[in-house]
Parts: C-alpha cells; sequence; structure tokens
C-alpha cells in the first residue's frame, strides 16, 4: 500500500478499530478527483467512457471500475454529486496520470477534471450493529431499504454534511465528510458506538 502524502483529520485516531458488533476504519491511501461536465451532454459522457474508462453513473448511484494497477480493494469509484458534477476515488498513485489523461481528454470540451485531494476523510463502517449507531446520529435510513448497494446521498450528522454510499456486494457502509468536520463527525460516531465498544475513541 502506498504511503499517503498527506496526513487525514483522523490521523491522530487508532484505525481499525473495533470487532464483530462495530467496526471503524479509515481509508487512507486514495486521491479525490473532481469531474464537471454536463451529464446530458453526449460526447462529455462518451469521453470519459472511451479516454478514461470511467462510466458516468445514473443520478445517486456509483459506478466502479477496475484499472490495471488496481487491486479489487482499489477501485476507481464515481460517484454521482449533481447534474454536472462526479467524485471519483482512486488509489493515490493513480491520480498524476489520471488528471493528465483527463486534461488532453477533455481538452475540446465543457468539462474538467479537478484534483480535491486532502478534502475528505474517508471512513468505512460495518458490524452487526451498524445501522443501531447510525440511527443515533443521522435521520436518513442507512438499511439496506434506504441505502442499497450503488447508491450514494448527502445527508447530515449533527451540524456537519456527509456523504454515504454502500458499494455492490458490501454490507459496510462508506462516509466522505470534510477535514474541517471530520474530528466532530468521529467523534458523535464514536459515543454512539461506545456501548458496543467502550474503547473506540482511543488515540
Amino acid at each position: 500500500m502506498s504511503k499517503p502524502i498527506f496526513e487525514t483529520a483522523l490521523e491522530e485516531y487508532t484505525f481499525p478499530t473495533g470487532g464483530k458488533l462495530f467496526h471503524t476504519e479509515e481509508i487512507r491511501d486514495r486521491a479525490f478527483v473532481v469531474l464537471r461536465g454536463r451529464q446530458d451532454d453526449q460526447n462529455f459522457a462518451e469521453v470519459c467512457q472511451s479516454k478514461l474508462g470511467i462510466t458516468l453513473p445514473a443520478p445517486l448511484m456509483i459506478t466502479e471500475r477496475i484499472t490495471e494497477k488496481a487491486t479489487a480493494h482499489q477501485k476507481i469509484t464515481c460517484l454521482w454529486m449533481a447534474p454536472d458534477e462526479f467524485l471519483l476515488i482512486m488509489p493515490q498513485q493513480e491520480k498524476a496520470m489520471f488528471l493528465s489523461t483527463a486534461a488532453a481528454a477533455f481538452k475540446d470540451l465543457f468539462a474538467v477534471a479537478i484534483d480535491n485531494s486532502g478534502t475528505y476523510s474517508y471512513l468505512r463502517l460495518s458490524g452487526e450493529k451498524l445501522q443501531e449507531v447510525l440511527a443515533k446520529v443521522t435521520l436518513y435510513d442507512t438499511s439496506m431499504r434506504g441505502l442499497a448497494p450503488g447508491k450514494v446521498v448527502g445527508t447530515v450528522i449533527g451540524k456537519s454534511q456527509m456523504i454515504v454510499f454502500r458499494k455492490e456486494g458490501q454490507q459496510s457502509i462508506d462516509l466522505l465528510v470534510r477535514f474541517s468536520f471530520a474530528d466532530y463527525v468521529w467523534g458523535r460516531i464514536a459515543l454512539a458506538a461506545r456501548e458496543y465498544q467502550p474503547d473506540i475513541l482511543a488515540r
């Protein structure tokens, strides 16, 4: 695994943490790239597919692909954020080449790829009591009924916005929160999970 080029907002905490009832890990080896372009622009969609290997997802959905350098656990994930905005999560070692390829591919299009690395903390939550923990901190239904595999939504924990999604084939839930709110959000999640994991706030 490549060494992250920046420290995350939750670097001081010990991850992974927990066990069968509630388990958390912070994924620290990913880069984030924003794609901006109109989803109804057929040229943009075709270039994303043919030049970048990215299938633009339908609203509130995600798509994934494995690249030559990535393992099955390091797929490039494309999240729908808005009709003209998509967020890519990719292995750090692929970012520079991807940005260069995207710049050339988008040269004659009303589209752009922007490096947004260092913006989000990326948590993966799982365990038998996952829904009980999340029900304490957010009103959104994060069960399979409300957050089916392949779906992404924006919601809140307390005073902070967050992005949550569930990948195909996973029982776990992935969560993105901006660096400036990461400690606050992790604190609320950890307090909600303490009945299942008393030492969760260990540093």
